[in-house]
């Protein structure tokens, strides 16, 4: 408000007003102009314009009060979050060695937990890997025999044997393609020579390891001696499901070679024997590998 003193008149005064509701637009708007003619209505003038001075500096100063307050309130806010940020990523207080050990066994317990969950995959895939095998491989020995003349040899007697052992491993493990007949003599003559000096003594591991020290004499192409082992042990499962089920029955084996036979455990070579000699050829299904009722173990 603006007050204007003129020669004909005692005041002049000019008022401009809005009213706005919050949230809403102009609801009442005032500008207009008066005129105070008398002593009397300047007298009443001043008495309100006192009043309406002091209402609007209250009214000013609270705005601003709250406008104070609510500065304050909203930093007040922001270091409260600041805290609890700050409390929820502390680590309680302890030594910094203590802090690291926790920390270090957190990830290590991750890390067991993912391995034994990869391993766990890992074993299921090879079971149904397993099962697909022996079916197949229950399948083709169901099969009648293909004839074919065989031509395995036995055992040279007048050589020595780690010599003669080694020159039949060669063959066979060196010979193009997979050859189920080559592995099949190699552990056929292990075998033989393995039975027979056990009955001198039953003490079969100390006898294996002697076999494999006189192979190792004559073993010009160095095959490790863990190899040999393994390539040993594989054999004799190829030699013991065919002296059980037949040799003739080699010939029917199309899908599976040496080493697939050879990793299968002694359980599922023993179960294929039992199924064939008596003619059941029961198909073992998923359920049965992965409830464990058939047991798979790899050498």
């Amino acid at each position: 408000m603006e007050a204007i003193l003129a020669n004909e008149i005692k005041m002049k005064i000019r008022i401009c007003i809005e009213e706005i509701e919050e949230g809403k637009s102009i609801i009442r708007k005032l500008n207009t102009e008066i005129k105070l003619q008398t002593e009397e209505e300047v007298a009443e003038y001043g008495e309100l314009e006192g009043d309406v001075i002091r209402f609007i500096e209250n009214m000013s100063n609270k705005e601003e009060c709250n406008n104070i307050e609510g500065r304050f309130k909203e930093e007040e806010n922001i270091i409260d979050e600041a805290t609890d940020n700050s409390d929820r990523t502390r680590v309680p207080e302890k030594g910094s060695s203590e802090v690291n050990e926790e920390s270090k066994k957190s990830n290590k317990r991750r890390r067991m937990e993912e391995n034994e969950e990869d391993e766990q995959n890992n074993r299921n895939k090879r079971k149904k890997l397993q099962n697909k095998m022996y079916n197949k491989l229950l399948e083709e020995l169901l099969a009648p025999a293909i004839e074919e003349e065989s031509n395995l040899e036995e055992i040279d007697e007048t050589m020595n044997i780690g010599e003669e052992l080694i020159k039949r491993l060669y063959r066979a493990k060196y010979k193009e393609g997979e050859c189920l007949k080559e592995w099949y003599e190699y552990g056929k003559n292990f075998r033989r020579e393995l039975n027979k000096r056990m009955e001198r003594s039953k003490k079969e591991n100390k006898i294996r390891n002697e076999l494999y020290e006189d192979m190792e004499k004559y073993n010009i192409r160095e095959i490790r001696r863990t190899d040999i082992n393994n390539l040993t042990n594989r054999a004799e499962k190829v030699y013991h499901l065919f002296k059980e089920v037949g040799e003739e029955k080699l010939n029917n084996i199309e899908t599976y070679g040496f080493h697939s036979i050879g990793k299968m455990s002694w359980e599922m070579i023993k179960g294929l024997i039992k199924e064939v000699k008596e003619g059941i050829g029961n198909i073992i299904n998923e359920e049965e590998i992965m409830s464990g009722s058939v047991v798979i173990m790899e050498e």
